[in-house]
């Protein structure tokens, strides 16, 4: 393999990109005023560096080989466009029809090069979707018998082929592949087609219709085959933690008859929700649950959709949410995160849903269009019980 080749043992998604990484695509997000007449393109590369306050490095060598140099004219008149759009549209202009131009993000520096250069540093990384699958042994499910498992993968490997660097796969781009194996995806590509493919199988979960396993009104399917449905005993997963707000009050309230009665209508709510937003039931915790999900985004609609619809209209929840790595066995999640997630949860101070700054970071770096409406409320300084040092949560504001 190429020197240039570097593999990622595990799987890795939008969460693991750096943080300063993070902090430089939402720089290029934001809208800039181009106004370009015959501007030599060394001096348009460091107009974008002053007006976006990002770094930014020139492979010049590339770019010369290509017939490219600093003084190449750029004319170009933009409004209101964002920055990362208006990079795009200033190399394309630089390299004109012959020399397609490029840039990926290295730890927080945008590094500009020909697309050649840019696809010979690749690496590997692996994706799971098994959750995207029929499961093995649903050979009477009728959902199975219409789209077969092995078309299903199929589909899904044509489809970032198409959606992503289309001209980059073998056999004709001859620099990056893709394999299957039991469900997971192993692909060789740039850093930033790696953060496409994250995002388009993000956007593919969301929109997946849940299995037919999942969609049961028992509930049963939340809970079982947590281990199966994870696919690995050590995985990085996002937890919510739900509780039903003033659960004593309402028990000396309406005596416990009657009580029991509202906590099964409240499981089943909870349970058929879990199951629609692709997650697992862990297990319940007195008055509440908790559930796994595979994407912060996930957690986060599962919460609101309880939070809008507990299943009972005597049944307010509160809910935390984190993201990290855990550890699974025998269908129990366990691990720091976990703990983390139960602190979350306390930290709440009423009908509320908070989150910790890594599923917050999460959900808006994921960008879901449904999302970018909420409003949320930042807590800065909070001290949390086993938790070394002050940490920053956001609630939600409903």
């Amino acid at each position: 393999m190429s020197d240039n080749l570097h593999i990622v043992e595990s799987s890795r998604s939008l969460r693991e990109d750096s943080e300063a990484s993070r902090i430089t695509r939402e720089k290029l997000q934001q809208p800039i005023p181009v106004d370009l007449r015959a501007n030599q393109l060394a001096n348009v590369i460091e107009y974008l560096r002053n007006v976006t306050g990002a770094n930014f490095v020139v492979q010049w060598r590339s770019l010369e080989a290509a017939g490219i140099t600093k003084e190449t004219p750029i004319t170009m008149q933009l409004n209101n466009v964002a920055a990362e759009r208006s990079l795009r549209l200033i190399l394309d202009e630089a390299g004109g029809e012959l020399v397609k131009l490029g840039y990926t993000i290295d730890e927080g520096v945008i590094v500009i090069a020909t697309n050649e250069f840019l696809s010979a540093k690749t690496e590997i990384r692996t994706y799971d979707i098994r959750d995207l699958l029929p499961p093995i042994n649903a050979l009477a499910d009728n959902c199975a018998k219409d789209v077969p498992r092995e078309e299903r993968i199929i589909a899904v490997m044509d489809l970032i082929r198409n959606s992503v660097a289309r001209d980059s796969w073998l056999p004709v781009g001859l620099t990056g592949f893709m394999e299957e194996l039991n469900g997971i995806l192993i692909i060789s590509t740039t850093t930033d087609n790696h953060h496409a493919i994250a995002q388009l199988l993000q956007q593919l979960r969301r929109h997946s219709p849940p299995s037919p396993s999942a969609n049961a009104t028992s509930g049963e399917a939340s809970k079982n085959n947590l281990q199966e449905w994870a696919g690995d005993e050590r995985l990085t997963l996002a937890i919510v933690f739900t509780d039903i707000v003033d659960s004593t009050a309402l028990f000396d309230e309406i005596k416990d008859e009657a009580m029991i009665k509202v906590q099964e209508t409240h499981y089943a709510r909870g349970r058929k929700l879990i199951g629609e937003f692709h997650g697992r039931e862990s297990t319940t915790l007195g008055d509440g649950f908790l559930a796994v999900f595979r994407t912060a985004d996930l957690a986060l609609d599962f919460a609101m959709a309880l939070h809008g619809n507990s299943g009972h209209p005597r049944v307010r929840i509160r809910a935390g949410i984190h993201i990290g790595p855990v550890t699974i066995k025998e269908n129990e999640v366990s691990g720091r995160t976990v703990i983390v997630t139960a602190r979350v949860a306390k930290a709440t101070q009423n009908a509320e849903i908070w989150l910790s700054e890594q599923a917050k970071r999460d959900i808006d770096e994921l960008g879901a269009e449904k999302h970018k409406h909420l409003q949320w409320e930042k807590h800065e300084g909070k001290k949390m019980k086993g938790i070394s040092g002050l940490v920053t949560l956001w609630s939600l504001v409903v």
